[in-house]
C-alpha cells in the first residue's frame, strides 16, 4: 500500500494507500537538487527505495526513519534509470545519459565496482532478469542489449529496434522474452525473443500515443501499460 514517485524538482514523494485522511501523501525528501528521472524499490528489503536523478546522483532512502541514508555520485551528467539486483542484496545497476553502466554496492558509497560503456548515446532504461545473472539496456540508439554480468560485463543478445527505447520489463518464466516501449514515434509494445532480435515476437497495437509504462502481473500471459494517451490498457497474450 506504500507507493513512490519521481517529481521533476527534485522531490522523491511517498504515498500511504490506507491513510483514512483525502490526502495519502505520507512523506516528502527533497535530497534531490533536478529532476528525479526514477524511483525503485528493493525487492526484499520493502523500506529500501533508491532514486536516480538528473543531478548525477543516486540515493538510498530508509522508510523507516524517513531520511536519505546514502549519496551515491555516479560522475555522470545524469542518471536515467536505477535497479536493485534481484540477485545480490547489496548490489545495484545504475545507467546514465551518457551511455555507461555502472554497478554499486550499498555498503560502498564511495565507489562503483564496475563501469562499462553499453551504449553509443544515452540509455533510457535497465532490468535485471529474475532468473539468470542478465541486465537488459534499452537506450536512444535504437538497441536493446543483453548483459551478461556475471564475471566481466558481455554483451549476449542485441536487438534493433525501429525506435529509440524508453522502457523494457523482461517477461516472467519466459527465459528469453523482454518487453519493450518506444520513447518517440512508435505506439506499439513490442515483446522480443532476444535470440531473434529483429522480429518482435508479439505486438500490441492498442495505444494511440507513446506507451509511458509496462508492467507484468506475476504472470507471463498478463501486463499493464500507460500511455500518453492517457489510458492504461490490461493486455492478454492468447
Amino acid at each position: 500500500h506504500i507507493l513512490a514517485t519521481a517529481a521533476t524538482n527534485g522531490a522523491v514523494v511517498l504515498w500511504n494507500l490506507n491513510k483514512a485522511s483525502r490526502s495519502k501523501q505520507e512523506h516528502v525528501f527533497i535530497d534531490h537538487k533536478r529532476t528525479v528521472n526514477k524511483v525503485s524499490f528493493h525487492m526484499t528489503e520493502p523500506m529500501w527505495l533508491i532514486s536516480g536523478s538528473q543531478d548525477g546522483t543516486m540515493k538510498c532512502f530508509d522508510l523507516r526513519i524517513k531520511e536519505a541514508t546514502k549519496t551515491f555520485f555516479s560522475n555522470t551528467e545524469s542518471v536515467r534509470d536505477v535497479q536493485f539486483s534481484p540477485h545480490q542484496q547489496h548490489t545495484f545497476a545504475a545507467v546514465s545519459e551518457n551511455g555507461h553502466v555502472q554497478q554499486w554496492d550499498l555498503r560502498r558509497p564511495d565507489r562503483y565496482f564496475q563501469h562499462f560503456t553499453a551504449h553509443s548515446g544515452p540509455i533510457f532504461a535497465c532490468d535485471w532478469h529474475p532468473e539468470s545473472t542478465w541486465l537488459a539496456t534499452a537506450s536512444r540508439d535504437k538497441t536493446i542489449k543483453v548483459w551478461d554480468l556475471a564475471v566481466k560485463p558481455t554483451c549476449e543478445y542485441t536487438i534493433n529496434t525501429l525506435a529509440s527505447v524508453g522502457r523494457i520489463k523482461w517477461r516472467p518464466q519466459r527465459k528469453y522474452h523482454i518487453a519493450s516501449c518506444a520513447l518517440v514515434v512508435d505506439c506499439s509494445i513490442n515483446v522480443w525473443d532476444v535470440r531473434r532480435p529483429y522480429i518482435p515476437f508479439a505486438s500490441f497495437n492498442e495505444h494511440k500515443d507513446v506507451p509511458t509504462g509496462v508492467a507484468w502481473r506475476g504472470d507471463p500471459q498478463l501486463f499493464l501499460s500507460t500511455s500518453r494517451d492517457c489510458t492504461l490498457y490490461h493486455h492478454l497474450f492468447k
